[in-house]
Parts: structure tokens; C-alpha cells; sequence
């Protein structure tokens, strides 16, 4: 079958089972009606008892043509299309990397049920809430590796993010530099437009690279929203012990270190590249939120084009034939017109 032609609701097909039904129905009818008439007056009386009798050919025209009815309608339902137009179809977005913090702060409870399960958890609830954006996921401590680069596939970056955990990186320590730079790297820097960069961490570092970090983000035309986790009165790290157990982080001196959150550089980064900073305590953070208000609304990169092909409806010419023969069918008379002589 040509390319040109092809069938908008195929299933409809089955309808013609009704139409076979049908015209089975109208066979039985007519001979059951031959075979009562037989039975009660002889075959030569029965044109002048039975009133209509001797009429079958009307009949049989009438009933032909309610089946074609039937027949060219499902055609229409079945909506034939021929010939069609290429329409191109463009689907625009924002490039975003989330980068999260891996290091063993990230085990601190101020942010329930811990810093990191929540940053799972809320990267997964904006996920499922943005749609034709590519995303892209960075993992650090005191350096950084993608862990999954930027996809349109919203499914596999799930996959990718279940495999992240803390201690997934051999070295400890915090680098938000780290992050960044490595963010510069991930981006496809050939399209001048939106790129952002969402960084989620406690922010608990010593950083003496990070406004070189920050002016290459600013060169990239990347915009940081950083999220900072924590509170920073501090809170001790209860980390999971060999046996199942879990024992707090402590000093050379045997004193319990409390992790505090450090938030200078995350308003920096933010307010340079005109991005935005979120503080995050006990009562959590909302990065879809900050998503809707705040990403949403800019201008994003064609992220993907692609032709379609767009067919003209054609069920117009079947419907336009049944309604024909519908008209023929109700103009036939039941029966001859009787010769009065």
C-alpha cells in the first residue's frame, strides 16, 4: 500500500461484523417468509392474497442498499486518509545538571530523614514534573564525576540517580569549585543559550578556587541555583557502623564534630550568575518549586526537531456515498403501486 494512504481508526474494522450479521438476518428473513407463505396457499394464489407479495425485487434493492449504507459508514468511521504534509515539529528547553554533594556530611539529620535521602527524594519529585528539558546529574566531594550526561531519557537518569550513595567517590571532603567545573565540562557549550546548574550540598568546605569556579560559569552562561542543606548551628554526623550500627563522627579528641552549613559561597555563585539560593532546615526544600518559578520561565535551547508527516482526513467521501444510498433506500416505495383494471 502507498505511503499516501493509510487508515486513522483501523480497529474499526471489527463493525463489519455487524454488517455480516445483517445481511444474515435479511437472507433468513426472506426465505423464512417464502417458506411461511408455501406452507399456508398454494405458490400461484400468492400474488393475489398476499398484499406486497410479488414485490422481492423492491425488497432485495431495499435491503442492498441499507447494507451499503452500513458498509460505506464503517469506511468512515475507519477514517481513510490519503495524501499527506510534512509539518515540523520542534520541542524547545533548558539544558539542567543537578549536582549533588556525596560527601559524609551529607549523613546529618537537620534535614529529615537525612540531607541526602531528601536531596534524592525532591531530585526525584522535579523529574517528574519538567518535561522537555534535558537533564543531566554530577556527583562530588572534594572532586567530581558525571554520573549520567545530559538526556531527554527521564527514565534512565532515575536509574542513574538509585545508583548514587554517599561514599560513591573515593575521596572525602567538600569542593563546590569541583562541581562546577566539571558542570562547564558537561555542557554542550556550542548552543548560547540557557544552561543551569542546581547544586545541592551542605556547603562545608575551604574552597580558594571557587571564584575562578564561578567566573567560568559565568563565561559558559551558566545560571547556579544552589541549595543549601543544614542548619548552621550544627548537628552531629551519625554515620552507619560495620556491625549495623551507627556511631557519630568525632574529632582527634574524641569530641563530637557537629556539621554546619555554610552557605557564603552558595549565595555568591548564585547571586553572580543570576541564579537564585534556597536555604533548606528542618522544614525541607521544594526544588520543583524553585523549578516552576524560577527555570520554567526562561527561554531554553530546540532541544529536538524532527518532521511529521500530517495526513488529510478523507472520510468525508465514504459518509457522503452511505447518506446517497440511505436517500435511494427511503425513496424506493414499499411496494408496487397495485393496477386497478
Amino acid at each position: 500500500m502507498s505511503d499516501k494512504f493509510q487508515w486513522g481508526n483501523i480497529w474499526q474494522i471489527g463493525a463489519f461484523g455487524l454488517i455480516v450479521l445483517v445481511l444474515l438476518v435479511m437472507i433468513w428473513g426472506v426465505r423464512y417468509r417464502k417458506v411461511k407463505l408455501r406452507s399456508l396457499v398454494s405458490l400461484s394464489l400468492i400474488p393475489s392474497l398476499v398484499s406486497g407479495a410479488g414485490n422481492e425485487d423492491l425488497r432485495i434493492w431495499k435491503n442492498t442498499l441499507l447494507v451499503l449504507v452500513l458498509f460505506f459508514g464503517v469506511i468512515a468511521l475507519m477514517d481513510p486518509q490519503y495524501n499527506y504534509t510534512w509539518d515540523t515539529i520542534r520541542r524547545t528547553g533548558t539544558d539542567i545538571i543537578i549536582a549533588l554533594d556525596t560527601s559524609k556530611s551529607m549523613y546529618a539529620r537537620d534535614v529529615p530523614p537525612s540531607r541526602f535521602e531528601r536531596s534524592i527524594l525532591e531530585i526525584k519529585n522535579l523529574i517528574d514534573h519538567i518535561d522537555g528539558d534535558r537533564v543531566g546529574l554530577i556527583v562530588f566531594t572534594s572532586n567530581a564525576r558525571v554520573q549520567c550526561p545530559l538526556t531527554l531519557d527521564y527514565g534512565a537518569f532515575k536509574l542513574f540517580l538509585d545508583e548514587v550513595e554517599i561514599g560513591l567517590l573515593p575521596r572525602g571532603g567538600t569542593s563546590t569549585s569541583a562541581a562546577i567545573e566539571q558542570a562547564v565540562s558537561a555542557f554542550d557549550l556550542k548552543y548560547k543559550k540557557e544552561r543551569i546548574l542546581i547544586l545541592v550540598t551542605d556547603g562545608e568546605t575551604h574552597d580558594s578556587r571557587i571564584d575562578d569556579a564561578i567566573q567560568k560559569a559565568k563565561n559558559a552562561n551558566i545560571k547556579i541555583f544552589s541549595i543549601g542543606l543544614g542548619s548552621k548551628e550544627g548537628v552531629p554526623i551519625l554515620l552507619p557502623a560495620g556491625n549495623g550500627e551507627k556511631v557519630y563522627v568525632k574529632d582527634e579528641n574524641g569530641n563530637t564534630v557537629l556539621s554546619k552549613l555554610q552557605d557564603e559561597d552558595l549565595k555568591k555563585m548564585a547571586l553572580e550568575t543570576g541564579g537564585a539560593y534556597v536555604q533548606a532546615e528542618v522544614s525541607g526544600f521544594n526544588l520543583e518549586a524553585m523549578y516552576r518559578e524560577k527555570i520554567a520561565p526562561l527561554l531554553g535551547r530546540e532541544l529536538e526537531s524532527k518532521r511529521k508527516k500530517r495526513y488529510e482526513h478523507r472520510f468525508y467521501i465514504p459518509l457522503g456515498i452511505a447518506l446517497f444510498f440511505l436517500l435511494l433506500e427511503m425513496l424506493l416505495p414499499e411496494r408496487k403501486k397495485l393496477q386497478v383494471s
